[in-house]
């Protein structure tokens, strides 16, 4: 089920398709800033619990993308999987530990140990989700004030 904010978003990309294109991309421009400015805080507290978890490489891999279609526009967070290759199994854990530890290999040889998960990601972004997502719709209607549009 969309939230209140990616619904309101669709809507906005839907109508700026039907305005003058020099409008509508001020508008999208104008938008574009202030959901990321929103959304700032819920990645600056993932990246906080991910260096309280000692995992700095994945603090500085996760960013903020803002995307703006009719089908799903959004604000994602996500952590570059490329620059922390390890931060996905140490947040979720293998397959049927249940979340609790990542089953690995050591150096190679058929000795397996299990190392406890340390998530970072899911439980920083739950618990900013109410206020993230009131500061984002916020940010998107005065954004479209701002650039003059007075839209839905």
């Amino acid at each position: 089920m969309p939230s209140e904010f990616s619904s309101n978003i669709r809507q906005v990309a839907r109508e700026l398709k039907t305005i003058d294109r020099a409008t509508a991309t001020l508008v999208r421009k104008a938008i574009r800033v202030a959901v990321a400015d929103a959304a700032q805080s819920t990645t600056d507290a993932i990246r906080a619990e991910a260096g309280r978890q000692g995992l700095h490489r994945a603090a500085a891999a996760t960013t903020v993308k803002v995307s703006f279609s009719v089908r799903g526009g959004g604000a994602t967070i996500a952590t570059n999987r490329r620059k922390a290759p390890m931060a996905r199994p140490l947040e979720r854990g293998s397959q049927g530990s249940g979340g609790a530890y990542n089953r690995h290999p050591v150096f190679g040889r058929k000795v397996y140990v299990n190392q406890p998960t340390r998530p970072y990601f899911f439980g920083s972004a739950k618990a900013q989700e109410p206020v993230s997502e009131r500061k984002l719709i916020e940010a998107v209607d005065e954004a479209c004030r701002l650039a003059g549009w007075h839209g839905f």
